[in-house]
């Protein structure tokens, strides 16, 4: 469970996000929307770890996000990124263990990996349905398979959430629907939670279980995505949009 409690990001003349309290749980996947790109992206990013909060705290099953707590983190918390950073000419293994955003990834770049490393990486390939694909080389990878790869990288040191921010930025419309499709099954099948920010677009909303909905620095709505468009914040915060 995540537990978000008066978080405050600050901007230099105010607060990119103020006083968002919310929770998530297991086995749900949410969508982390906003008409301002900036104020989704700094609450995945105080979900990750990537922002330590000025204000309030996020606690994941228990372990506050704080400085120094990175390590810690990246084993709750796994982060599906841009397919751009995988390496072409390297093995789809090699790419999974080599994931940059753990400290673990970066040693098994300059070393063989231990086993225990490997088999890990091997069970990810397969929950994100590469099984058997482990020595493929990433540049004769379809996008399809590229997308599962991304999600492996998220998966192998076994995290309890999975963290996908602005998919629908480096992906166009019909892969990101296959990504959210592949994190969709893995939140129903494994009890996963996820959090996806974005736009409110239909296929987002459509993936989602729940919105929070974020608007001048305040979550502003917490709910059903059918609920989103008639509620009196959404409306609000488009035509402010469009003034």
């Amino acid at each position: 469970m995540i537990d978000m409690l008066g978080v405050g990001v600050p901007l230099a003349d105010g607060w990119l996000l103020h006083r968002v309290c919310a929770r998530v749980y297991d086995g749900s996947l949410v969508a982390v929307c906003s008409p301002h790109r900036g104020e989704r992206t700094a609450l995945l990013g105080a979900v990750s770890g990537r922002v330590v909060p000025a204000e309030g705290r996020v606690w994941i099953n228990g372990v506050a996000v704080a400085k120094g707590r990175g390590a810690r983190l990246r084993e709750l918390v796994g982060e599906v990124e841009p397919v751009s950073g995988l390496v072409p000419h390297r093995s789809a293994l090699w790419n999974v263990l080599a994931d940059r955003t753990s400290l673990g990834g970066i040693r098994n770049l300059w070393r063989f990996p231990r086993a225990r490393d490997r088999r890990a990486a091997l069970r990810a390939m397969a929950r994100a349905g590469l099984e058997g694909r482990s020595r493929e080389s990433v540049a004769n990878l379809a996008l399809p398979a590229r997308l599962r790869l991304a999600v492996a990288r998220a998966l192998w040191r076994n995290p309890k959430f999975l963290v996908i921010p602005e998919a629908e930025s480096w992906l166009d419309g019909s892969a990101a629907a296959e990504l959210l499709t592949l994190v969709r099954g893995l939140v129903r099948s494994e009890r996963l939670g996820a959090l996806v920010s974005g736009a409110p677009t239909e296929s987002l909303l459509a993936a989602a279980d729940r919105v929070l909905f974020l608007s001048g620095g305040l979550l502003v709505f917490d709910g059903a995505p059918g609920d989103l468009a008639g509620s009196r914040a959404f409306r609000a915060s488009a035509v402010h949009a469009r003034s």
